[in-house]
């Protein structure tokens, strides 16, 4: 009796000493399994410029958790991206695990908050963490693969336009310069009468003289 109550009293102190630490203690004959907790985990941003239509990266790591658990993400209106970013897993030397998830975010992203959420190996929440972005990203960053050759041609096509528009303009206003200068012309020239007292009968037959000649 005395060495089973000495043994139980030994385990009471040990489950006591780790409880201390660990979330959950599950205690088994000459073994033992445990859960840890996460820490809390913590969330950065960085730029990103070599990766095309990312303009940044968000990234949540959490520590100090056994089993091996999972980091999901979610925007300001609980919409999950997990499935857009990557999560990594490593093993320290105390047996305990580290976290760690990429999520990028393309250029024209309107969410400006992100939260980061921790969960044990059965999917039990622990904790989580948040991160305020500046603002949605300008959408003139976005750049395509063709974007490089539309917009030469886009200059190309308006400045082949201007100037046939200003060729019409030019060739109508050379044409209207034109009927107005003959019009005067046109306009004073009048049949003389024989008839009329004030014209001299011999000029009149004159000219017509040299008309018949003609």
């Amino acid at each position: 009796m005395n060495v089973n109550k000495r043994h139980s009293d030994f385990l009471m102190l040990f489950e006591r000493f780790i409880s201390a630490k660990f979330s959950s203690l599950i205690m088994f004959p000459f073994h033992f399994a445990f859960a840890a907790k996460y820490n809390t985990p913590t969330v950065r941003s960085i730029d990103q410029k070599d990766i095309p239509n990312v303009h940044k990266t968000l990234i949540c790591e959490a520590s100090g958790g056994y089993p091996e658990g999972h980091l999901r993400w979610f925007d300001e209106n609980k919409t999950e991206w997990t499935k857009s970013a990557k999560l990594t897993g490593k093993k320290r030397n105390d047996g305990l695990f580290e976290l760690s998830s990429e999520l990028p975010l393309l250029t024209g992203s309107t969410f400006s908050e992100y939260t980061c959420v921790v969960y044990n190996a059965s999917y039990g929440k622990e904790d989580s963490a948040s991160i305020l972005l500046d603002g949605p990203s300008p959408l003139s960053e976005i750049k395509t693969p063709g974007s490089a050759i539309i917009a030469p041609v886009v200059v190309i096509g308006s400045l082949i336009v201007g100037l046939l528009m200003a060729l019409l303009f030019f060739r109508r206003r050379s044409q209207q310069s034109r009927r107005l200068s003959t019009t005067p012309l046109m306009g004073t020239h009048h049949e003389v009468s024989a008839s009329d007292p004030d014209v001299d009968q011999s000029t009149i037959g004159g000219v017509n003289g040299k008309d018949s000649m003609a």
